[in-house]
């Protein structure tokens, strides 16, 4: 009989998150473990190989905090037959159904935070995530019988929120793409400054437009492109900074799929990501693979970068960005 480990995430397809849990999930499929993956509604993102994907409706009253009675049920069910349920991602009903589901089971409980604990991401949104902490999340949190994180620096949040469970580093992992012979763009093309990723506060958008904005008169012949899928309506938020800022050569191309990633990293001559935190940072490993040199904030756990000298770890302060 196959192990069976169910995951739960409130959302797959966009992100980091969105990218590695379902790797992660068709990784352990192709493992012959028996694999589930639970998510809140909405999502279009198509089932990992191997894995038994449902997607959950969310009550139409208390959407916003993932409420949905399917997906409690759902867990429920799980404790029963599995030997792990892993819960990644905090501040939805999808990080506390998990923890009542296991009591009195033989099911162990896994926690991934995938950032969500980091300062920043506490204080956005703060006065409900204060709410929702002190009514259950930190006691569901409480429940698990370990940490699962994906750097040393959130292992460090882990620590200063007080958690002292057994922890596993586990750094996210991808697919190594096939690379073509890169060629220098013609006189009349542009040489390309890449983001990729949500666009959502967190990223840092704004200092990075800043940025270009002291930028693009000395490099005439660079372009800045900003893509990715927009996060909460701040897509608009960003083009409309753009043209305050009276932006040249600058683009948000929206959505960019999974099969044609590797191509437009590998159509770039330098990746930023200039966040104000990361867990991770899938998108620099993405584009370091790709054969992209990455300028990354030091709020993301890439130190190493400079060292084995593919890259930059900088302030994301626009100046410093630009510099």
């Amino acid at each position: 009989m196959n192990l069976k480990i169910a995951h739960v995430s409130p959302h797959i397809g966009s992100g980091g998150l969105g990218q590695s849990v379902p790797r992660l999930c068709a990784a352990l499929a192709r493992h012959k473990l028996d694999v589930s993956l639970d998510v809140l509604q909405p999502t279009s993102a198509d089932a990992p190989s191997g894995v038994s994907l449902t997607s959950h409706a969310r009550s139409p009253l208390l959407g916003m905090f993932g409420v949905s009675a399917s997906l409690k049920r759902a867990l429920h069910a799980a404790a029963r037959n599995s030997a792990v349920i892993h819960a990644h991602s905090l501040w939805t009903m999808a990080s506390i159904y998990p923890a009542a589901a296991v009591r009195g089971t033989n099911c162990r409980l896994v926690f991934s935070p995938r950032g969500t604990l980091a300062q920043w991401a506490i204080e956005h949104h703060k006065w409900r995530k204060k709410i929702l902490w002190s009514l259950m999340q930190r006691a569901a949190i409480d429940a698990a019988h370990c940490f699962c994180v994906t750097s040393e620096k959130e292992l460090e949040e882990v620590r200063r929120l007080g958690f002292k469970h057994k922890t596993a580093i586990i750094h996210n992992g991808i697919d190594i793409p096939q690379l073509g012979f890169a060629q220098r763009p013609g006189a009349n093309v542009p040489r390309r400054l890449l983001y990729l990723g949500r666009i959502h506060p967190i990223k840092a958008l704004d200092h990075l437009l800043r940025a270009w904005a002291l930028l693009q008169r000395r490099h005439a012949n660079w372009e800045l492109v900003v893509a990715g899928v927009d996060d909460g309506g701040y897509l608009k938020i960003m083009q409309r900074l753009a043209l305050e800022l009276k932006l040249e050569r600058s683009s948000f191309p929206g959505l960019i799929r999974e099969n044609e990633r590797d191509a437009l990293y590998q159509s770039a001559e330098l990746f930023t990501l200039p966040s104000h935190t990361e867990n991770f940072g899938l998108s620099a490993a993405e584009a370091l693979a790709n054969g992209v040199p990455a300028v990354v904030s030091r709020f993301a756990p890439w130190k190493n970068i400079e060292r084995e000298g593919c890259g930059w770890w900088v302030d994301n302060a626009p100046e410093a960005l630009a510099e």
